[in-house]
């Protein structure tokens, strides 16, 4: 078997109770992904929680409501066209599992609450959202769909005003971002009672847009990178007793079964792919934007984060330090940005710690006139090109040639400090 449908990977992002797996859980009855009898049976154990308990199968993402801890994957397939969906966990508490699975994604759909308070928790300064859409667009996503949910909320009653309010508020973050307009749809939905999900809603008459599914549908599929070289960053690994199976999003090339592989920490060492497949499907040959499963002869020194490739390709080896060119969002506390400053570096799917060795020149974020060489300290809003050092082994690529290794989101204590682009590696 070979990949033959195009596919969309989206991710579905918001906050902790947003109604996303809701959502999602709606969307994949009604393309009849998942069946009605499972639905019963989740109403009979979780009550008001049966749509969301279609994504959320973990005891302790059910367990007092808790939500999404690990994200989960779907695929709903229409014609030659399929589409993934990750169900991300919203709390911020565990950013870096909706990082690692948001990487790579095509789209994202932001699901926006529509309650009078939920909404406004959201767009104040410890709300989520601006964060959500910094995130989004910092990974590469490149088109939004803003999906209001909850219109159906007594409060809310399907507004037509209430909902043109949250998409243009919404809407105006996306394009401070660094989103064009012409990126972003927006659409009134409830997951609960699934209006304007597969087909319109009667109960929305005002609203002449599309549904949500249709949306999707309507997104082009992005160029893939196939004829780079073989870049898979691994996303997770699973031992047998005498195989490893490491999983990941293929960012550039093609891989085929019997082709040998390395990992940058070690690229001596070769292992052949055994076998290969793609959502519990055997396949021959995977190209680029498909997330795969590959069988190799077991091996321990794979971990998340690592990146693998080809062993014929174009070399394949971690840095000892990189340039980077950063957007200084927020500062942790209320110090600058100095040398020796530490925070965790999200790159691809790796939550690194690196060391800030040096800051080179300031430039004006418009112009990109230079206003500065070598300040003592950066502070917010500042962009300018800065040093890291990796405190262990990171495989990196400058964003001109592979912008799935070359994207960085700074974090401390899960707030985004920072965005940028690595600009040239040291080996």
């Amino acid at each position: 078997m070979q990949e033959s449908r195009a596919r969309l990977n989206v991710a579905v992002l918001g906050g902790k109770r947003s109604g996303k797996s809701t959502l999602v859980g709606r969307l994949l009855v009604k393309c009849n992904v998942v069946n009605q009898a499972s639905i019963k049976g989740h109403e009979t154990e979780s009550g008001d929680a049966k749509w969301a308990w279609v994504t959320d199968r973990l005891q302790t993402e059910r367990e007092n409501r808790r939500g999404t801890v690990k994200t989960a994957q779907w695929r709903i397939v229409a014609g030659d066209f399929e589409i993934i969906l990750n169900d991300t966990p919203g709390d911020v508490r565990l950013r870096k599992n909706t990082l690692r699975s948001a990487q790579g994604c095509d789209t994202a759909i932001i699901v926006v609450p529509a309650t009078l308070g939920e909404f406004e928790d959201e767009i104040s300064p410890s709300g989520q959202l601006r964060d959500t859409l910094v995130m989004a667009y910092s990974m590469g996503i490149k088109t939004l769909i803003i999906a209001v949910t909850k219109m159906d909320i007594r409060n809310v009653a399907f507004s037509k005003d209430r909902f043109q309010s949250i998409s243009k508020i919404t809407t105006e973050f996306a394009v401070k971002v660094g989103y064009a307009l012409s990126s972003i749809r927006c659409v009134p939905l409830s997951g609960w009672t699934g209006d304007n999900i597969t087909s319109s809603s009667a109960r929305m008459p005002w609203d002449q847009g599309s549904c949500l599914l249709d949306i999707l549908k309507d997104n082009v599929i992005p160029h893939r990178l196939d004829l780079r070289s073989v870049r898979i960053p691994i996303l997770e690994i699973f031992e047998s007793h005498d195989k490893t199976i490491i999983t990941g999003r293929l960012e550039s090339g093609c891989v085929t079964v019997g082709d040998k592989i390395v990992n940058a920490k070690n690229p001596k060492q070769r292992f052949t792919v055994e076998s290969l497949e793609t959502r519990h499907s055997p396949i021959q040959k995977a190209s680029a934007g498909a997330i795969v499963g590959m069988a190799i002869p077991r091996n321990p020194s794979m971990k998340v984060g690592d990146v693998v490739g080809v062993a014929n390709d174009s070399p394949l080896m971690c840095c000892s330090q990189f340039e980077a060119q950063l957007l200084i969002l927020r500062l942790p506390g209320h110090r600058g940005l100095v040398p020796g400053y530490t925070p965790i570096l999200n790159i691809h799917t790796s939550f690194m710690p690196c060391c800030l060795v040096s800051i080179g020149t300031v430039y004006d974020r418009v112009t990109a006139k230079p206003l500065q060489a070598r300040p003592n300290v950066l502070r917010a809003a500042d962009t300018a090109v800065v040093r890291f050092k990796p405190f262990f082994p990171l495989a990196v690529e400058p964003f001109h040639e592979n912008p799935a290794l070359g994207r960085i989101i700074v974090l401390d204590n899960n707030l985004v400090i920072a965005v940028g682009v690595v600009r040239n590696v040291c080996y």
